[in-house]
């Protein structure tokens, strides 16, 4: 399964099930900032969602 690295930079809402930003840089350097769903970016819960995923 191929994948992106992104940053969980902040805990947005803790509407079910929790949201988080994150950020990810393209391949032209540009970055991108996003909401996703907590589950989806991580296997961990909030708050360890604000640390930066690998």
């Amino acid at each position: 399964m191929m994948g992106v690295q992104v940053q969980n930079v902040r805990y947005a809402d803790d509407a079910q099930p929790g949201w988080v930003e994150c950020h990810l840089i393209d391949a032209h350097g540009r970055r991108w900032s996003f909401l996703q769903k907590v589950p989806i970016v991580t296997d961990r819960g909030a708050p360890a969602a604000v640390e930066p995923a690998q």
